[in-house]
């Protein structure tokens, strides 16, 4: 009977009962029908993407099965109309499928062998976790797949079915790693996916999985901006599919996957073209994917997103509109994808100067992203984005809000409503960014990741606090130590959760060592990025490491709930606190936030707080950087000594007056004499106590007498504030000095670190230095000479009060896990006496100050929020109290002049840290009588970081001894530094 001019729906009641009548009473055989289904209907169905009637004809052939009890062929029914449906994209019907399977499931358990029972079970599990994914439920996906991990190694039988599906997981776990900002971790399981299908019998199957792990791989390196790596990926996915689209598949089901992949694989080529400004080949990609005729909602919005780039707003207003309308019937409106749209057509109102219809598609995108928010009023916000599945596209998206507000309100004048609102929109966009950032899974790169592309928030949400006023004044301050060291910051909190739960030893020892690893595996990945064959045997490795540090981390969540909450609450401080527990009277916080157009300044004391915006009119970077090397141009070492000297002289009193006036002097009356100075950006390179307050006139003239800011001010430092709170906090029951001075014979390192070798000169008077500072703390040990290697530093630092290394560093501020400090030489392996960073990383330091004697300590790699990651920042990562670094290669004879008054200014004077060494610096200057060795080379490169508190008293014989050895060391070496002025050294060697 035809009844194709027959409506839809009165076709398939027709249908339905005419095989009703023959399933009961007809003579044709039950499985001649259910052969013609799959061979002869469905096919024809399928071409016309009609999915009511393959599943009514599926019903049909699912009663006879359970009429004959195949249970097994019932049930792989139900799988198929599962199937169907998400080729399709009918998700409401896939969820019904999935349902339908479970109960399936639930009912026949007995009838169904155990191992396949179970088998089939997971595998839902495993589709419930992709239709969560796919219908923008992240947070269900996530828990369902986890599980699912847990549950998969367990399966007795490892064929092609139980390999494809674990292959699955993996891609679908680094899905949604890479969504949550979590790439490491993503790139993670996209590379278990790719070992999973080398397991595959079938190779075809092998070269379909090969061609997705490659997509899914370009998506991850696209995200992470590492465009090199991206097209690499892209190019292999889009290969391999085009191979198999053309070679064809009699399965319409693969077929139509081989296409999604295509296109999928395009659509994210596409998307590099134009992310790297090349419109043309990103259009010409896009046609070639419409050829395709699959996953038109995507093609749609790439379309859009191209159109808009290239300010084509008519193309792009019916791209947005077709995407819009197709992928709400498809998806709904809670969906990334839904989400993504709203806020490309929010683009393109601002582009247009809609700015109201800007904002309310702002909103809806905000709503589709965040569940269960619902309002449409743009003044208000989603408040507890723990509770749900945090897209790394959040942040962005409130800062468009932000944006279309703060033009709205220029536009308002003097009414400050969406001022306000723009407020509330760019707490509600840190709020977002610290839920992120304290995720347990994501790597320190991540974190650094995350923080230095939310810096743009950051300051646009300072801008607005500067626009509102001083009522704005506390948030701005939470807003500035958000932006601050977190990974820093969580090591030192981290630490102090493990004292106060009382985890046992054996197991931080173990989170600590896997850590380590992870660090180590992670830098010679990328040392050897380009060759394959070590690259597969390192990711091997590393992924076997990560899965043990994940399966740690899931056991303290599990077994030690109240350390997990201490370790991953996100810290939060307030002005009251600061001011109750950290500041004294007459002393304040000068804290900095160094933006692209501004630089904000923050001032607290006991009973005030300013903040202020100065706009970035001048070159701050490259002023900072032409500070650093007028100031060096101080050293007496080079061969052009005279001339060099009286060049970079000039320069340098142009530049620290200058950059004295562009960052300090606009809150230099909101300040007292002891500051706490909390630096940003290149800010972190500037030794604040060599600026001067007022221009010099007359040449560079006498040093000693400059008006530097030192004489005004005694200022201490600190990577934020809420991590100088955290380390308070430790208690120290450690005593005593370890003071290490190695010695150097022909030194010669090996070049694959570095990239050349590097030549350590002979320390003249570490050793003699080495012992005078032990003998001003009265107890502890003294390594010297060969004694003084890195092994016995490791196992001997976590046992004293105070560290002293007196020794050379090297700094390599491409990669700061490369830089290192040196211990005595072994010429069989040289890098086992190096201390890299790294290193730092797995040790326990119980210690109240490390004072590192050494060239360049403060500098390293500048991490965008993080800060300077340098010898420093290890021993902070590591538990010192606080750290007394260099910012240049320092002079030795004044280094120990400054040091002998230093540790005769902390003991015989009983000062804080801080204020031994501003002490100890006046001192100094006040002592010479050439006054070119009064130049700020010789005396400011040492900079005093963290808890500044007193160390305790030493017997006074002590001092009295130290001061007279001080005096008469000093005297040689003066004598010793003179005669050999024309000596080269090494710029990086101390």
């Amino acid at each position: 009977m035809n009844t194709s001019f027959l409506p839809k729906t009165v076709r398939y009641i027709i249908l339905g009962l005419i095989l009703s009548t023959q399933l009961q009473f007809g003579p044709l055989e039950d499985e001649a029908f259910v052969n013609s289904v799959f061979e002869d209907i469905i096919p024809k169905l399928v071409e016309e993407r009609d999915l009511d009637g393959i599943n009514t004809h599926l019903d049909q052939c699912f009663t006879i099965k359970s009429r004959q009890k195949q249970w097994l062929e019932a049930y792989n029914i139900l799988v198929w109309k599962v199937t169907y449906a998400g080729q399709f994209d009918f998700y409401n019907e896939y969820c019904e499928s999935l349902t339908a399977v479970d109960s399936f499931l639930a009912t026949h358990q007995n009838d169904l062998e155990l191992s396949a029972w179970e088998a089939f079970r997971r595998e839902n599990k495993l589709r419930k976790g992709i239709y969560y994914y796919e219908s923008g439920n992240w947070l269900a996906a996530k828990e369902t797949c986890l599980s699912l991990l847990v549950e998969m190694p367990g399966q007795p039988q490892h064929d092609d079915r139980y390999w494809r599906n674990l292959a699955t997981l993996n891609q679908y776990l680094g899905a949604i790693a890479r969504s949550e900002g979590n790439y490491e971790e993503a790139e993670t399981y996209y590379l278990k996916g790719l070992e999973c299908q080398q397991q595959f019998q079938d190779l075809n199957e092998q070269f379909r999985r090969k061609a997705l792990s490659n997509k899914y791989l370009g998506d991850l390196f696209l995200q992470k901006r590492d465009f090199k790596r991206a097209l690499t990926h892209y190019e292999t996915a889009v290969s391999l599919y085009s191979q198999l689209v053309k070679k064809g598949d009699a399965d319409q089901m693969l077929t139509g996957r081989n296409l999604k992949g295509l296109t999928t694989s395009l659509l994210g080529f596409s998307k590099l073209n134009q992310q790297m400004g090349d419109f043309k080949s990103a259009l010409q990609t896009l046609q070639q994917a419409e050829q395709t005729g699959v996953l038109q909602e995507d093609l749609y919005q790439r379309f859009g997103e191209v159109y808009l780039a290239q300010k084509d707003t008519n193309q792009a207003s019916i791209a947005f509109q077709k995407a819009l309308e197709t992928r709400q019937r498809i998806f709904g409106t809670k969906h990334y994808k839904t989400a993504e749209t709203y806020a490309s057509i929010g683009d393109l109102c601002l582009q247009k100067g809609q700015v109201q219809q800007a904002l309310v598609q702002y909103q809806q995108a905000i709503i589709a992203q965040c569940d269960p928010f619902e309002a449409t009023d743009i003044a208000q916000n989603p408040e507890h984005f723990s509770r749900t599945f945090i897209s790394q596209a959040l942040p962005a998206l409130f800062s468009k809000k932000m944006d279309a507000l703060l033009l709205l309100s220029a536009q308002k004048g003097t009414d400050q409503a969406y001022l306000h609102m723009a407020w509330n929109a760019a707490k509600a966009a840190v709020s977002v960014i610290d839920s992120l950032k304290s995720s347990p899974t994501k790597s320190d790169d991540d974190k650094h990741r995350l923080l230095a592309e939310s810096y743009s928030v950051f300051e646009k949400a300072l801008h607005i606090a500067a626009l509102i006023g001083p009522t704005a004044g506390p948030d701005a301050f939470a807003i500035m130590e958000k932006s601050k060291s977190i990974v820093l910051l969580q090591a030192f909190h981290n630490a102090n959760a493990t004292h106060i739960a009382g985890i046992p030893d054996a197991m931080l020892d173990k989170e600590l060592s896997l850590k380590y690893e992870l660090n180590t595996l992670e830098d010679k990945l990328e040392l050897n990025r380009d060759n394959d064959s070590i690259t597969s045997e390192l990711r091997t490795r590393w992924n076997k490491v990560k899965s043990d540090y994940q399966n740690l981390i899931a056991d303290f969540r599990k077994n030690n709930p109240n350390y997990y909450q201490l370790k991953y609450a996100p810290a939060t401080i307030s002005v009251e606190t600061v001011r109750s527990e950290l500041l004294n009277d007459g002393q304040a916080i000068l804290e900095y936030f160094v933006g692209d157009s501004s630089v904000f300044a923050l001032v607290l004391s006991k009973t005030d707080l300013q903040f202020k915006e100065i706009k970035k009119t001048f070159p701050l970077a490259q002023m900072v950087s032409d500070l650093a090397e007028s100031i060096q141009g101080g050293n007496p070492s080079r061969p052009d000594y005279t001339a060099h000297f009286t060049e970079k002289s000039q320069q340098y009193t142009a530049l620290a007056s200058s950059v004295y006036q562009a960052v300090f002097e606009p809150v230099a009356s909101n300040l007292p004499k002891k500051i706490i100075l909390v630096p940003d950006g290149v800010l972190a390179y500037v030794p604040f106590d060599a600026l001067l307050t007022q221009p010099v006139h007359t040449g560079f003239g006498d040093f000693k007498t400059h008006p530097y800011l030192m004489k005004e001010r005694a200022i201490s430092y600190a990577y934020s504030i809420s991590m100088l709170l955290e380390i308070k906090k430790k208690q120290i029951t450690t005593e005593g000095m370890l003071a290490i001075a190695p010695v150097f014979k022909d030194y010669q390192g090996s070049s694959n670190t570095l990239g050349q070798g590097v030549q350590l000169d002979s320390l003249i008077y570490n050793q003699s230095e080495a012992q005078t500072v032990r003998d001003a703390i009265g107890t502890g040990q003294v390594l010297v000479g060969a004694a003084a290697s890195k092994q016995q530093f490791m196992a001997l630092a976590p046992n004293f009060k105070y560290v002293h290394v007196a020794t050379h560093g090297i700094v390599d501020q491409a990669s700061a896990y490369h830089s290192f400090l040196a211990f005595s030489q072994n010429q069989q392996n040289p890098d086992s006496n190096r201390l890299y960073l790294r290193d730092l990383y797995r040790l326990r330091l119980h210690a109240a100050m490390v004072v590192l004697s050494a060239c360049k300590t403060g500098v390293g790699e500048m991490k965008k929020g993080e800060g300077i990651i340098s010898m420093a920042y290890g021993m902070f990562y590591s538990g010192a109290q606080s750290v007394v670094m260099t910012l240049w290669a320092v002079d030795q004879s004044s280094t120990t002049e400054i040091l002998r008054n230093f540790y005769q200014q902390l003991t015989e004077g009983n000062l804080n840290k801080d204020a031994a060494l501003h002490a100890a610096k006046s001192q100094y200057l006040d002592h010479q009588k050439d006054g070119m060795r009064a130049h700020p080379y010789f005396w400011a490169a040492y900079t005093p970081v963290g808890d500044m508190r007193k160390i305790g008293t030493t017997q006074p014989w002590v001092l009295w001894m130290v001061s007279i050895s001080g005096g008469l060391l000093l005297t040689w070496f003066i004598w010793r530094t003179r005669r050999s002025r024309q000596m080269p050294l090494q710029e990086n060697a101390a």
